[in-house]
């Protein structure tokens, strides 16, 4: 994504005596994340992407059928396209049923914990301080729907 030219200055650094400055979002910007997923907002709605969420710098394409999917796909692609965002294809998936997002595992209609996230919690020893106990109640609590009884527990 480019960075205005009145902008750029706040993006200067030195490097072997000469003095550089980004064209384009560099990746630890403090404000890249936020920009990023306000620009993916805006190509959304602009293109009236159906089916296209973007949280963070992740974005999910999703539809309720294959070809639902693949068509909501195509409109997200071609509007970002038309934008000149391109994407690390890397770190992309296409056309999965299942996909790890924001703590959670969603496979097949179903919804439940992501097991890698719940693993450290479970892990964690025991907390002797009345802080870090409030602390460890509030990252349990994130998955209380699926522990019974939780309200009555903490």
């Amino acid at each position: 994504m480019p960075i205005l030219p009145e902008e750029r200055l706040f993006t200067a650094f030195e490097a072997n005596g000469q003095l550089y400055q980004f064209k384009r979002i560099p990746f630890g910007l403090k404000n890249a994340v936020p920009c990023f997923q306000h620009v993916v907002n805006e190509i959304i709605s602009k293109y009236n992407c159906k089916g296209a969420y973007a949280y963070s710098d992740d974005i999910t394409v999703c539809g309720r059928t294959c070809e639902e999917h693949d068509e909501n796909l195509k409109c997200f692609l071609n509007a970002t396209k038309r934008c000149n965002i391109t994407f690390n294809e890397k770190q992309c998936s296409y056309a999965t049923d299942s996909i790890k997002l924001l703590g959670y595992h969603t496979s097949n209609g179903m919804l439940q914990p992501d097991s890698d996230r719940v693993k450290p919690l479970l892990e964690l020893s025991v907390p002797n301080i009345g802080k870090e106990l409030q602390r460890l109640v509030g990252m349990f609590a994130y998955y209380a729907q699926w522990v019974p009884c939780f309200s009555e527990k903490n």
